[in-house]
């Protein structure tokens, strides 16, 4: 079941050298918002795991706030924006385990 979730994230995300230690949710992944939406509902579906209790935003970054300190930091001074450490992991092990279960549960922590 390791080797099929890390090949599904694997593609999904173009990311290579995944491993079971890999927090997917971290936001070097630039994995945000809709595109976390999307890559786990595609993993519930592939694995066929029920996600009822599974909160998005437990784990993945929302979108930037978007203001004109955004638009200054970004356009005119070319800053990277940095997310707030603030989310908890979710670990490609994790996932492996809930593949397995066949039903959301969090990690421990």
């Amino acid at each position: 079941m390791e080797k099929k979730v890390i090949l599904f994230f694997q593609k999904k995300t173009g990311l290579n050298n995944l491993n079971k230690g890999i927090n997917i949710a971290d936001p070097k992944y630039g994995i945000i918002e809709l595109d976390a939406e999307s890559l786990m509902l595609s993993f519930f579906n592939e694995f066929d795991i029920d996600s009822k209790d599974f909160d998005l935003y437990t784990y993945f970054q929302d979108f930037p706030n978007i203001n004109w300190k955004y638009f200054i930091n970004q356009i005119l001074k070319r800053k990277k924006y940095i997310y707030p450490n603030n989310k908890k992991c979710l670990t490609i092990d994790h996932l492996v385990k809930v593949a397995e279960k066949g039903e959301w549960f969090k990690p421990e922590e």
